[in-house]
């Protein structure tokens, strides 16, 4: 088997069955987790795309009844469609109106904004959940900072993790084109090796290679993060300042902006006017290079003024002559904050995402926002540039993060205010996977 996106994700869901005469599978940018990678980004209902024609109707056969009319009794369905009516932001959407009022109109977008939490809807929907029964060999593949690092890039990342069968994966420099021919020789060869018993080579070269931006070349590894990995942590500080050390003085205090609602988007959609408000942290410009490879994860002390609230954090490599290109996006909502201790790691929380905490106004908490991995190197003179949102806003168009308004997110319907902290008490961090040698 071989393809792209959902004839990606797909393979997982065949390759779990165990069918006699599958041999081996090639996933390239497959979802693992349907609610994290795909449906709701840290708990934030990702509505951009859903609503148009090109992918609904495409994913979904005519005549298609919306999974939740059967996990639902009727009051509790209408309850649900009630509470998202009564969004401001949501409920100013046409077609989501109206995906609510008649669930056959775009069943799989009820589906998903009816299940706001984690839970059994997506389990069943999910590769990760039958990862354990993939015994095939599997070539994972995707792409650090290509379009849609939303989607895509976790899928083949869980992958690795979950999958015990003999694998291989490729974070490659863009996403390919059917044929496949920017990587064509590589599939052959795979499938020459499993299908035929040649002996290309393909599994004495190591499991992982990443292509590096900014390189130009491809970096080899055995094992994801990669095991020579300098966990580094750089803190906020006064004057929008991130650095690597010391931390934060006690007297630093903290940074705050406001939040308005962001009303849905439609496809060709100009940005808003004026710009939301958000924070930005730097570096000072780089002695030497740094190569920053692997999972990145920010632990952001901070207290807003409502029960509820939104953190879209993003990444930049910020160039000496004033040009930025935007590396890693991460999301969460506030009222799921809560982690999965068990399943997280100090570079990558887990959220179980199986109910909401309201937050109380004015408290200051520790959010663990997990970020999508890259790999690039920061030149000497560049800065590594944090940026806080409340919203998505695509200050460059070029984005490929977010591909505005594509994987736009649905903006918090209450005007807020956030404070964000940097002291001693509250050391706000962001950990980075520095990798030496370049």
């Amino acid at each position: 088997m071989i393809g792209i996106s959902y004839p990606a994700f797909i393979q997982y869901l065949v390759a779990a069955q165990q069918p006699p005469h599958l041999k081996a599978i090639f996933p390239h940018d497959g979802w693992g987790d349907m609610y994290r990678d795909v449906a709701h980004h840290g708990g934030i209902f990702m509505h951009g795309w859903l609503p148009d024609d090109w992918t609904t109707d495409l994913a979904m056969g005519f005549n298609a009844t919306p999974a939740s009319l059967g996990m639902y009794s009727e009051e509790e369905v209408n309850r649900l469609v009630e509470k998202w009516l009564r969004h401001g932001t949501l409920g100013r959407h046409e077609k989501m109106v109206n995906s609510l009022l008649h669930p056959q109109y775009k069943p799989l977008l009820f589906d998903w904004v009816i299940n706001e939490f984690d839970g059994p809807y997506y389990w069943e929907r999910s590769a990760y959940t039958k990862y354990d029964r993939i015994k095939v060999p599997t070539y994972l593949g995707t792409e650090f900072h290509d379009y849609p690092v939303a989607m895509h890039l976790p899928g083949a990342i869980r992958g690795w993790g979950g999958i015990n069968a003999p694998k291989k994966m490729a974070i490659r420099p863009t996403a390919p084109e059917v044929p496949f021919h920017e990587f064509h020789d590589e599939i052959v060869a795979w499938y020459d090796h499993w299908l035929k018993g040649i002996d290309t080579g393909i599994m004495s070269e190591p499991p992982i290679k990443i292509w590096v931006r900014g390189t130009s070349r491809w970096r080899y590894a055995n094992d994801w993060p990669l095991p020579e990995t300098e966990w580094t942590d750089f803190y906020l500080r006064a004057g929008n300042l991130l650095s690597a050390g010391p931390g934060p003085m006690d007297d630093e205090g903290m940074d705050s902006f406001n939040h308005r609602p962001v009303f849905p988007v439609t496809m060709g959609s100009e940005p808003l006017d004026p710009m939301p408000e958000h924070l930005m942290y730097s570096t000072e410009p780089l002695g030497q290079d740094v190569y920053v490879i692997g999972p990145i994860a920010l632990y952001l002390h901070a207290s807003m003024a409502t029960d509820d609230g939104d953190f879209i954090v993003v990444i930049k490599d910020a160039g000496p002559d004033g040009s930025t290109s935007v590396l890693s996006r991460g999301w969460l909502k506030a009222s799921h904050r809560e982690l999965d201790e068990g399943q997280s790691r100090p570079w990558q929380p887990y959220h179980p995402h199986l109910r909401a905490i309201p937050v109380v106004p004015g408290q200051i908490n520790e959010y663990a926002i997990e970020e999508r991995p890259i790999a690039n190197v920061f030149e000497r003179g560049h800065r590594i540039r944090l940026e806080i949102w409340s919203c998505d806003y695509p200050v460059e168009l070029d984005d490929l993060t977010l591909g505005w308004p594509t994987w736009s997110h649905l903006s918090y319907d209450k005007e807020t205010s956030y404070r964000i902290y940097h002291s001693g008490r509250y050391p706000s961090r962001l950990v980075l996977p520095i990798v030496p040698g370049g």
